[in-house]
This record gives structure tokens, C-alpha cells and sequence, in this order.
């Protein structure tokens, strides 16, 4: 026999310490050693419940310990940690089951009418536990189930299941307790070991032709000599009770009554549901599908409406943990979740449709669709007949990160609201900018950028702020120069409008990057993690630069630019931030309004629209003067502007280019000259100075010069300037170049119609839309104004600056359809 905690604990209270399988401990006849044993000199070994002194050389048993020591005969039982009542049908105490510790042992106990106990059954019928409730199981039908020990029942219990079992453990059952299952549906659940192995089918054999139905269930994943306890506790107890139920559902299929399944594993029956089935589950009424570039997206229920997510995005994993916590009061594990969101990808990849992932504006089935980003995921649908704020589209909008909510938009609002919140030049530079807003609201592009210089105060940033707020704020709507092409690209991809603050000059990468933003193009990179996978990205995006000095040089950027120098602000002029913003806040609605009209006259104008001569940016400049209709200023207002802004890039650019200030300042000499780039490059030099020729940026040879020609060829032209790169000379092999000058001064026609159409808008039925106009060339002062005249071009209408007084109102106004619009 083992010896009892008991007696351990009174052995290291004499200043004991275990010592590998032995406690020293002080002597208990101190009396007998010199310095009252001050240093243990006793040893005992629990296993063998026997102890020896070193120094007095007394030794003995663990019965003779208890009585030296005064260890009090009730610890020698062990410590009672649970009872187990076995009832009859009323409920009445029969006996109990009394579990003890150390060492674990099953004790059973009668009450002996007084108040104590016998510890023995004589005399007492001996019933299955928990009888009464597994009665009433039987009498509603339900399933009840068999397991080896109290706790096991007990614990089955707390799931809302019936469980019960016999006293004495594996190979006591009686087959009087198998008549109480007389026609019930029972399930066996062994522990994992030999005896309650044959405990289980024991129990079956007992219950054959008494219970109509019998199934021995092996768990999974149960650990040698565990029971179903264990099982459950590993499981969670609510995921237990799914798995169950559910498992016995399958078991009950195509098994009739009174067959027994002897032996049942329940991982080639049915596969228990992991938890990232069941997250996978949780997430059934989302909606599948992938882009054209095979990112998967699911569009999830949120109240009132639906939200579309990046499946592997942070939004959607929050979504499918909330769900599972919902359902079984605890978070799922990180791999889990992992799984459930790589099936989901592939589901979306393989089974869903394909479709497009828009950002903040969408050009769809010739309407345009803007995101207003708040918490009602509500859009503002655009078309030809007027625009709406609706909670229901067609198209499906992704949410950066970050993104910034629009205020709903009023009606009845005016662009010109804006001028007193800005610092620009001049009224060309007016009507420039909300040309800009107009087409970076036009949903496809290609898409100019922005470009602000000014010196220090001349509050380029607030107005690259005021640009970004008005269409696609942001919490950061400013950023530093990305590090490169890929962050520029995740930029772009993750917002509407970049804008890049404080940029004090352009690589040549960033500048051929942004070229490519504004008129579309992509980006490659490898994935990581992968060795060969390749992640894309693709965007054409409205962009905003600011910096002090000329940052945009290079000739392809600046042709794509519009650049506003801004003015120094008088210290007399200056507001504070906050009471900028304050009436930014309160105009903003009525102003996306206005930009909003501006897009549906653009919407249904643009087929009747063509620029006879179609500048660098076709496609937005054809689109704002589509839209002038509901725009303050003159027809042709805009076309004039935009020419003189691209003659002052043009200018810019090529003072930046010394090899294109030599080829200039050649041409001014001869009229027209061919020969070799070795030949020009020697005629060159002389003109560029020594200092020139001496710097890097100078061609060091006829194919750098080649290069540098073709890069300025377009902006020379602009000047007067032709380079015509001709064919290879038969046998040298060489190539010639031709320079000749003519007269950049020329009158065009820059708005018509087909050659069929009519000389006046009215003939076309286009009130606002200004046909066969003639714009001379930049540096003239006058445009025709669709109202007759010649008025200054600073004359914008409604009054932009209250110099000439405000225009008389628009004979053809803007309809106004109601919110709830039918389109």
C-alpha cells in the first residue's frame, strides 16, 4: 500500500526537501542527537513507505511514521474531490460514488438513516446514473449515451445531452440497467484503452433486442487511454456539442433499427468539421468572385447593405472571427483562420465569377459612379439625366484603408465657391483647376497631373489638400515621395488621387512611373514568398505634386501636367487653418453638387463633341468641354487656358534642356540643315557654351544626342522647331537628320462636328456646347463667346472675380432630378 499525501506533507514540514525519489527530513527523535538533529538527517521514500535516520541510525514504516509525527487518522483516507448521487425514478438518494486523491480511488457510500454512512451497498438496488432524466430521454425520443465514468456523464450533461453510466467502472454493467433503454436510441462512447473497449461492447451486447437502436463511436484524435472528457475539453464545449450532434445525425443515416455498429470511427463515417470548416460555413452567404488579375473578393452582408473586401484583407478576417465568437463564445485559432481564408480564395478563383474591384469612381454602362465612402456604403450615381445618392449599385466599390468620407451633395451649388478658398494666379489658373476636378471625376482616363509651384507660403500644400478633400479625402492625404515604383503603385491602387507633398525634384524613375499613372500602365513585381509568382499592378490614376521649385522638367511629364504657380500671399490675406477649413466644410456639399451637374451635361455631351485639333490629353480635354455646359465661363474659356498652360510647359521644358536650347538657337540660324547627329552634335556644342559640353547631362556621342532629340522632338515642334528623323543613307549606312524652322503661330479650329454638321449650336440642338469656334493662337487676348462677342477671357460667368460684374444666368438650365430619381 501506498502511503497517503497525508504523511508527505507532514514530513516536509520538518524542514523536508525532496531529493530525487526520497524526502530529507529532520529525525523525529530529535532527543537522540547531539544538536537536535538541527540538519535533517532522516530519509523517507514514499514508494516504499519506509524511512531511515543517517546519524541515530533509527528506521521504521510509514505506519510508524504517522504515529511519530501525530498525523491524524482521517488524512490517512485521502481528500473527498467529488460525489456522485445515484438516484431512483423520483429522484431519491440510493448511494453515492465518492471519488478520493491521492491516491485516486472510487469509494461508495449508503446513508445509514442518521445522518452517516456505510460504506458498502448491502441491501441497495443498484440503478443506472442520472436515472431519472435518462427516463425522460427515452420517453421524448432522444438519444442517449453510454460512457464509463461519472464525469464523462456529467460533463455531457452540461452540453444538453443525455448520459448515463453504471457504478463501478469498465466491465460492472448490469443488464437490469439495460432494461431502463428499453427502446431508446443509444450511442456508446468508449475510452481509449483496452478494458473500455470491451466495457463498450459489453454494454452493446447487453442492450441487443432492448434498445432499438446501438452504435459503438470511436472519437478522434483521442489520446491512448483517454476518455470523453479529454475529447471535450480539447474541442471547446460548445464546437463538442455541434460535433456530436452532427456526427450522430450521419451515423443514423442508412443504419435501421436493431443493428449494432460494432466498432464506428467516426473519422471514416463522416470527417469531424475542423474549425476551418466551420469558418468556412460561418461565411456562406458571402458572395465569391474574382478580378480580371485573379484577386479574390467576397461581398459580405453588413445591415442595411454590403460591403465588398479583399478576401485576404484584414476587414474580412475580423468579420469571420466576430461570426465564429458569435456562434461558439471563443476566437478560432490563427490557422484556422488562415485555412478558411485560402479556401475561400480558391473558391472565388476556380467557382466565382469575374468582375471588377473599383476605388472611389467607376465609369459603368455609360454612367459614372461615385463612392462616398461613409458608413451607409452609399454612392451618388451620375448619368445624362441628372444624379442621385443611392445605397444600391451596380458596380462594386473596395475601401482602402484610410479612405475618407464625402459629404451627401447639394444641389443648387456653384464651382465658384471654390475661388475664394484658393491662391491662384489668375482666373485662367481658375478655370484650370476645376477642369481638373471635372475629369478626375470622369471615371476612365487618361488623367492630367497636377502640378502646384510656389514659394515657400504660397500654400501649396493646403491647395494639393483642398484638391484631395474635395474628391477623395483620406486620414494621410499628403504623402512623401514613395521609395519606389512599387510603393507608387500601391499608392495609386489604394486611393483615387495620390497626391505627393513637398517633392523638391523628380527621379527619372518617379517621373516615367507617374507618366505612366496618368495615362495608364502597370507594374510587376515578384511575390513574395514565391520564387516565380509575379504580383500586377495597374492603375491610371488623377495625381497631385507640389514642390517650391520646377520638380516636373523632364518634357513627357510636363506634356501631361498642369502646372499652377501659385502666388506669394500677403500677410494681410492670410487665414488661419481652422477658419479655412470651417469654410471649406460648409461649401464642400454644395460644390461636389456643382462638379456632379458638370459630369452629366459631360455625359450627355461627349458623343456630340470632337476637336477637330486634339491637344496632348484628348480624351480629358474633349470631356471638360463637353461638360462647359454647367461650367462658369465662356465656351472655348477652357480650351484657350489649357493651350497657354501647355506653351508655358513647353517653354519650361526646354529651358531645362540645354541640348534642346542649342537645337533652337541652331534653327534660328538656318532655315533648314540635314546632315549626320555626329554633325549636329559638333554644331551643337559652340552654341550650348563650354560648360554644357562639359556636364554629364551633355551626349557624349551622336546616339546620346539621337536620344535627347527624340525626348525634346515633340515640345521643339511646339516651338517652331522640326526634327525629322530620316532613313538610313543606302551603302554608309548612316543616318540624316533634318532641322528646319517654321511658324509655330497658327489659327485652328479646335471644336466641330462631323462634316455633315450643322455651323450653330442651336442647329445641332446642343444649347452650351460651342461648335466651329476658332481659338488663335496663345498669345492672343480674345475668344468667342457662345453668347456672341469677343468678352476678355477673364470674364468667367456668374462673375468669377466681380471685376466685369456677373454674366446674365445660363438659358439652358441644368435639370434637377429629385434623389429618388428613376434612371
Amino acid at each position: 500500500m501506498t502511503p497517503l499525501l497525508g504523511l508527505e506533507q507532514a514530513v516536509l514540514a520538518r524542514q523536508g526537501k525532496r531529493e530525487g525519489s526520497e524526502i530529507r527530513f529532520r529525525c523525529p527523535y530529535p532527543e537522540r542527537h547531539a544538536n537536535g538533529d538541527a540538519h535533517p538527517s532522516a530519509r523517507y521514500c514514499p514508494d516504499k513507505g519506509a524511512w531511515y535516520c543517517d546519524a541515530c541510525k533509527e528506521s521504521g514504516g510509514w505506519r510508524n511514521l504517522y504515529e511519530l509525527l501525530g498525523v491524524e487518522r482521517r488524512q490517512r483516507g485521502g481528500e473527498v474531490v467529488a460525489t456522485y448521487a445515484y438516484t431512483d425514478e423520483q429522484g431519491r438518494l440510493l448511494f453515492e460514488v465518492v471519488r478520493k486523491a491521492n491516491p485516486k480511488s472510487f469509494l461508495q457510500r449508503r446513508p445509514d438513516g442518521s445522518g452517516g454512512w456505510v460504506w458498502n451497498l448491502k441491501g441497495v438496488r443498484r440503478v443506472p446514473y442520472r436515472l431519472p432524466e435518462v427516463l425522460s430521454a427515452v420517453r421524448e425520443g432522444q438519444t442517449v449515451y453510454v460512457v464509463e465514468g461519472e464525469k464523462d456523464a456529467d460533463n455531457l450533461a452540461k452540453l444538453g445531452l443525455t448520459a448515463t453510466t453504471n457504478a463501478g467502472g469498465a466491465g460492472k454493467w448490469n443488464d437490469s440497467y439495460s432494461e431502463v433503454l428499453c427502446g431508446a436510441r443509444v450511442v456508446i462512447l468508449p475510452d481509449n484503452d483496452t478494458p473500455g473497449k470491451d466495457h463498450a461492447r459489453k454494454v452493446a451486447r447487453s442492450l441487443q433486442g432492448i434498445a432499438a437502436e446501438v452504435r459503438i463511436v470511436t472519437l478522434p484524435e483521442l489520446p491512448s487511454g483517454g476518455d470523453v472528457s479529454d475529447w471535450i475539453a480539447a474541442q471547446g464545449l460548445e464546437i463538442g456539442a455541434l460535433i456530436i450532434g452532427a456526427e450522430l445525425e450521419r451515423l443514423a443515416e442508412g443504419v435501421g433499427p436493431q443493428e449494432l455498429a460494432a466498432a464506428v470511427n467516426l473519422e471514416e463515417a463522416a470527417a469531424k468539421p475542423t474549425q476551418a470548416q466551420l469558418l468556412v460555413e460561418l461565411g456562406k452567404d458571402a458572395k465569391l468572385f474574382h478580378t480580371p488579375d485573379g484577386q479574390g473578393f467576397a461581398v459580405i452582408p453588413s445591415k442595411s447593405h454590403r460591403e465588398t473586401w479583399p478576401i485576404k484583407s484584414g476587414h474580412l478576417r475580423q468579420w469571420l472571427v466576430r461570426l465564429f465568437y458569435e456562434r461558439f463564445r471563443k476566437p478560432p485559432s490563427a490557422q484556422a483562420l488562415q485555412d478558411a481564408l485560402g479556401l475561400l480564395e480558391a473558391r472565388a478563383c476556380f467557382d466565382g465569377p469575374e468582375g471588377s474591384v473599383y476605388v472611389r469612381v467607376a465609369a459603368e454602362g455609360g454612367a459614372v459612379y461615385l463612392d462616398l465612402g461613409n458608413q451607409a456604403w452609399e454612392v451618388v450615381e451620375i448619368t445624362r439625366a441628372g444624379w442621385r445618392t443611392t445605397s444600391s449599385c451596380p458596380v462594386r466599390f473596395f475601401r482602402p484603408k484610410g479612405m475618407g468620407a464625402l459629404p451627401r451633395p447639394i444641389r443648387g451649388g456653384s464651382v465658384q465657391e471654390l475661388r475664394s478658398l484658393l491662391n491662384l494666379g489668375s482666373d485662367e489658373d481658375f478655370i484650370l483647376f476645376v477642369a481638373w476636378l471635372v475629369g478626375a471625376l470622369r471615371g476612365s482616363g487618361p488623367y492630367p497631373v497636377l502640378n502646384y509651384q510656389g514659394e515657400q507660403g504660397s500654400a501649396k500644400s493646403t491647395q494639393a489638400r483642398i484638391a484631395r478633400k474635395l474628391l477623395d479625402p483620406a486620414t494621410a492625404p499628403l504623402r512623401t515621395m514613395p521609395r519606389d515604383e512599387r510603393d507608387l503603385m500601391i499608392a495609386a491602387t489604394h486611393g483615387w488621387v495620390p497626391a505627393f507633398d513637398n517633392l523638391s525634384g523628380l527621379p527619372v524613375w518617379l517621373s516615367d512611373a507617374l507618366c505612366r499613372l496618368s495615362t495608364g500602365g502597370g507594374f510587376s513585381t515578384r511575390q513574395l514568398f514565391t520564387d516565380t509568382e509575379e504580383t500586377i499592378f495597374s492603375a491610371m490614376r488623377p495625381v497631385i505634386v507640389n514642390g517650391i521649385e520646377a520638380v516636373v522638367t523632364r518634357q513627357d511629364l510636363l506634356d501631361r501636367c498642369i502646372t499652377l504657380v501659385l502666388p506669394p500671399i500677403l500677410e494681410s490675406k492670410r487665414q488661419t487653418e481652422a477658419e479655412l477649413w470651417a469654410a471649406f466644410d460648409k461649401a464642400h456639399p454644395r460644390i461636389l453638387g456643382a462638379l456632379l451637374d458638370a459630369v452629366s451635361r459631360a455625359l450627355a455631351n461627349l458623343d456630340r463633341v470632337n476637336l477637330a485639333t486634339k491637344p496632348r490629353m484628348a480624351d480629358f480635354a474633349t470631356w471638360v468641354v463637353a461638360a462647359e455646359d454647367a461650367l462658369p465661363w465662356p465656351a472655348g474659356a477652357f480650351l484657350r487656358a489649357y493651350a497657354g498652360n501647355r506653351a508655358e510647359a513647353v517653354e519650361t521644358a526646354l529651358e531645362g534642356d540645354a541640348v534642346a536650347m542649342a537645337v533652337r538657337r541652331f534653327a534660328e540660324q538656318v532655315v533648314t540643315w540635314e546632315g549626320t547627329a555626329a554633325g549636329l552634335l559638333e554644331r551643337l556644342c559652340p552654341l550650348a557654351g563650354d560648360k554644357a559640353c562639359a556636364s554629364k547631362q551633355w551626349p557624349q556621342n551622336p546616339r546620346g544626342l539621337s536620344g535627347r532629340l527624340r525626348r525634346a522632338a515633340t515640345f521643339l515642334r511646339s516651338a517652331g522647331v522640326e526634327v525629322d528623323f530620316g532613313d538610313r543613307e543606302a551603302g554608309s549606312g548612316r543616318r540624316l537628320l533634318k532641322i528646319s524652322r517654321r511658324d509655330p503661330h497658327s489659327t485652328v479650329t479646335t471644336v466641330t462636328k462631323g462634316p455633315d454638321a450643322p455651323q450653330t449650336a442651336e442647329a445641332m440642338g446642343l444649347t452650351g456646347v460651342t461648335v466651329g469656334v476658332t481659338v488663335p493662337s496663345p498669345d492672343s487676348a480674345t475668344v468667342t463667346d457662345r453668347h456672341g462677342g469677343n468678352p476678355p477671357v477673364s470674364r468667367l460667368r456668374d462673375g468669377c472675380d466681380g471685376r466685369d460684374g456677373p454674366m446674365p444666368p445660363q438659358s439652358d438650365p441644368l435639370p434637377q432630378p429629385a434623389d429618388e430619381l428613376a434612371l
